[in-house]
């Protein structure tokens, strides 16, 4: 029994002992080291005030100028001169020239073909003056015998007349006023004949004055089509020197340089018609084109003011307004 006291007295002692030890070392270290660490959060503060209230949202955009003028080569060629990109112009000035030797070459040629053609329309016309002065005196000379003609005819009707009456009071034979009868015949034959001579006469100088005429035409015709040939290349020769048709920088274009390769336009570039050469932007004023989110674009409204930031520029704000907005935003 004693022994077993004993026991339970060692037994007492030693959880007394070991609870003490738990409160001074084994509480600490928990506290330390297993319990979960409280963190301090910052809340600033501040005083309620009455105001608008901004909601924004940053997009990012390309910078453009609202006008731009493209200008275009009037022709084809190779380009011997261009301004450098980024040059400030003023309308008139040249931003390239085109070689011009070939069309130099073909309005000497043109020139030449200009002068055939003036001395084949000067050689024609002095041929129709000649033919009209040649079928007037050949009408006025045939003329002048059916006139004559028309007075022996009327002689010889006069003579046949007066020997009737001397025949009818038989001072003259029967016999001379059948002559003068075979004479009015003979005569009225070639009033007749000269009468048709004389219209012939004036229908084949007509139809001769009217084919030269016809061909006058023809040369003055081809005389013009080859003048306005000539015009053609001098106006081409002119349109070698591309002027800048507004003030504005210059953009050089790009052109095609390979299978899915593009580049700057350059001098000995061979251009064609209408190619564009450059853009001239209006830099008085500026515009931002951005794509907005799908959740961001119905807060977009007309005239909402803008903030516009560049990289080119970053510690510079620039101030804008929404002033279009694409029907499929």
């Amino acid at each position: 029994m004693k022994h077993q006291i004993k026991l339970w007295g060692s037994r007492v002692v030693m959880l007394v002992l070991l609870g003490l030890a738990v409160q001074r070392w084994g509480v600490p270290m928990y506290v330390k080291y297993f319990s979960p660490k409280k963190t301090v959060v910052y809340v600033p503060q501040g005083k309620v005030a009455f105001g608008d209230f901004t909601v924004s949202f940053h997009e990012i955009g390309t910078l453009a100028a609202e006008r731009s003028v493209p200008v275009f080569g009037e022709d084809n060629g190779k380009i011997i001169t261009l301004v450098a990109e980024g040059t400030v112009v003023r309308a008139g000035d040249m931003i390239a020239e085109i070689d011009r030797s070939d069309i130099e070459r073909e309005i000497r040629n043109q020139k030449l073909t200009v002068n055939n053609a003036e001395a084949e329309v000067a050689r024609v016309e002095e041929e129709f003056r000649m033919l009209v002065e040649s079928n007037k005196t050949h009408y006025e000379k045939q003329k002048a015998d059916y006139d004559f003609t028309l007075n022996e005819l009327d002689m010889a009707r006069k003579t046949l007349e007066k020997r009737k009456r001397l025949a009818d009071e038989k001072l003259v034979p029967r016999d001379q006023v059948e002559q003068a009868e075979l004479t009015v015949r003979s005569k009225e034959l070639a009033e007749m004949k000269g009468k048709k001579d004389l219209e012939l006469q004036e229908a084949d100088n007509k139809s001769k004055e009217n084919q030269k005429q016809a061909d006058m035409r023809k040369v003055r015709f081809a005389l013009q089509t080859q003048q306005r040939t000539l015009e053609e290349l001098e106006a081409r020769l002119s349109s070698g020197v591309i002027k800048a048709p507004a003030p504005g920088m210059v953009v050089i274009s790009k052109t095609w340089a390979g299978p899915g390769e593009f580049r700057k336009i350059q001098e000995g570039d061979t251009i064609r018609m209408r190619q564009s050469i450059c853009l001239l932007p209006d830099l008085s004023k500026m515009l931002v084109r951005v794509n907005v989110g799908e959740s961001d674009a119905p807060r977009v409204k007309l005239n909402m003011p803008v903030l516009i930031k560049m990289e080119a520029i970053p510690d510079k704000t620039f101030h804008g307004t929404v002033s279009n907005i694409s029907s499929l935003a």
